[in-house]
Formats: structure tokens, sequence, C-alpha cells
């Protein structure tokens, strides 16, 4: 898991809660799965 986008969809989503977790390990598996490198290019200007 990668601690920098962690912190950065808790301060988005507000609190850290089990369904933030469950939808951020699936969007994990899903951008492993389809090699998709979009979130570092994008959360640059966070």
């Amino acid at each position: 898991m990668n601690k920098q986008q962690w912190d950065k969809c808790v301060e988005f989503h507000g609190h850290e809660c089990p369904g933030l977790a469950i939808g951020f390990k699936a969007c994990e598996a899903v951008r492993e799965k389809l090699g998709i490198t979009l979130f570092e290019e994008y959360s640059q200007g966070w």
C-alpha cells in the first residue's frame, strides 16, 4: 500500500473508514491488473 496515496484519499474523503479502505484496495488491485499509473501523474497538483 502506498501511504502517500492513502493519505491523499483520506484527506479527500474526510476520514478513515472501512468503506474507504475497501475501495482503496479494490482500486489498487485494478490499477495493478491494468497497469494504470494515472494517480501519480494526476495527483501531483494536490
